[in-house]
């Protein structure tokens, strides 16, 4: 049984450069991705796509209270393993997930857990260049106002009652 996922997009803070397109997704093919098998529609509003079959998400599992694994060692090497995927995709392919939950980590039939939801992944030299803009825009507007302030009250305004 094949599943279908259907996202929305949205807008994100600070209009993000996010890779949220099949060819993307469908070239993450590695073993602790989640595959795309086929697209199914793409537009402005949402992106739905087939992928291979998983048993539930961690977090429908954790809702349900499932066992999601047999015991305490394979419920480590699982998170072992998303730490490796992690490290991967920050120091191989330069690339931040922004989107990693419960419902995007899927739990396959032999008990592997495999990661998903990319719509929001991007270039982290991107974002860091973005955020660093948007942090000093905000300083200085936040020195102005300051300013300004100071020039309409005397200090003996400022500092006693």
């Amino acid at each position: 049984m094949n599943i279908i996922l259907l996202y929305i997009k949205q807008n994100i803070f600070l209009n993000f450069k996010y890779i949220n397109n099949f060819q993307f997704l469908i070239f993450l093919n590695l073993p602790y991705f989640i595959f795309i098998q086929k697209s199914l529609i793409e537009n402005q509003k949402m992106m739905g796509y087939v992928t291979e079959e998983f048993e539930t998400t961690l977090q429908i599992a954790m809702k349900e209270n499932k066992q999601v694994c047999e015991s305490l060692l394979e419920l480590k090497l699982n998170f072992i393993s998303l730490l490796q995927i992690l490290n991967f995709l920050h120091y191989t392919l330069k690339l931040g997930h922004f989107n990693l939950s419960p419902s995007n980590i899927y739990i396959m039939p032999d008990g592997s857990w495999k990661i998903g939801g990319f719509q929001f992944s991007s270039q982290i030299l991107v974002i860091l260049k973005q955020t660093l803009i948007y942090i000093s825009q905000r300083k200085l507007d936040i020195n102005l106002k300051y300013r300004s302030f100071l020039k309409t009250n005397s200090k003996s305004q400022l500092f006693c009652p």
